[in-house]
């Protein structure tokens, strides 16, 4: 197993997709930065148009960017936060594991790999590892980049004792999060073993699962809400430094069934398919 993971990890490092989506994450969390940066100079501008109307009424009142910023309560760890909130790094991951997953299939890697007489499950497993590892090194990238501007720009942000563990444990389910839904996405790419088809049906789920999970809520008159449940709502719904304690357990739960059901299936479908 230890050089099923070493190979995959070579591979990893020697993919040119890799380090592309790996820049990309960085500099979209700096443009993230650059937007809220924007909002804040609009915003400084329309207090400016306020504050002058005022003053021609006989009001003194005085407004600055940093009023602007407070105003949107910005600080470098409430935008790391942010970012969770979309899908930047879900479209990042089922770009990478579509492509990385599904074209060692095209190229017969993974018939050599199997015809050396290993077991398909320690593969597959030696896979999932490497498309994780790759999943959250896009996430560090983003969240590196957007912290340390945010940072420079607004302040860091208040970190206590009880705030601080709080905030690392928020990260790290929403980086249990982003590891199933890795998971998902590499069995999908197991299944149709086409890097197009694999992109195509992820960006579907991605885009179009949590609208038909919603109906589950308006046939049983909201008492059942599967959309709550859906990888992508359970990190948005605790992409702030404090969530609520509900919300954050329902992410746990939620990416550690999907998690296991996702690798299960996937090292099943692996076995039971030829090559």
């Amino acid at each position: 197993m230890h050089n099923l993971i070493r190979s995959e990890l070579y591979k990893l490092f020697h993919s040119r997709s890799f380090w592309t989506l790996l820049i990309i994450s960085a500099v979209t969390g700096l443009i993230i930065v650059l937007i809220f940066q924007g909002m804040m100079t609009l915003t400084a501008k329309d207090s400016g148009l306020n504050r002058m109307g005022a003053g021609q009424n006989g009001f003194q009142i005085s407004v600055s960017g940093s009023d602007a910023a407070d105003d949107f309560n910005i600080s470098g760890i409430s935008l790391m936060m942010e970012t969770f909130s979309g899908n930047l790094y879900q479209t990042l991951i089922l770009i990478f594991t579509s492509i990385f997953t599904a074209m060692e299939f095209s190229h017969g890697t993974v018939r050599n790999t199997v015809s050396r007489g290993l077991g398909r499950g320690r593969i597959y497993l030696a896979k999932y590892l490497c498309n994780a590892a790759a999943s959250l090194l896009f996430t560090f990238a983003a969240m590196a980049t957007s912290f340390a501007a945010a940072s420079v720009l607004w302040g860091t942000g208040p970190i206590t004792g009880s705030f601080a563990l709080t905030l690392l444990q928020t990260i790290l389910v929403q980086l249990l999060l982003l590891a199933a839904y890795s998971g998902v996405c590499m069995f999908i790419a197991i299944l149709f073993r086409s890097s197009g088809g694999a992109v195509a049906l992820n960006f579907c789920l991605l885009i179009f699962l949590p609208s038909l999970l919603s109906l589950s809520g308006i046939f049983t008159g909201g008492r059942l809400q599967l959309e709550r449940y859906w990888l992508v709502n359970c990190a948005s719904s605790i992409a702030s430094p404090a969530p609520d304690a509900a919300a954050l357990c329902t992410a746990v739960i939620s990416g550690v069934i999907t998690l296991l059901l996702s690798v299960f299936l996937g090292v099943f479908c692996f076995k039971k398919r030829d090559i």
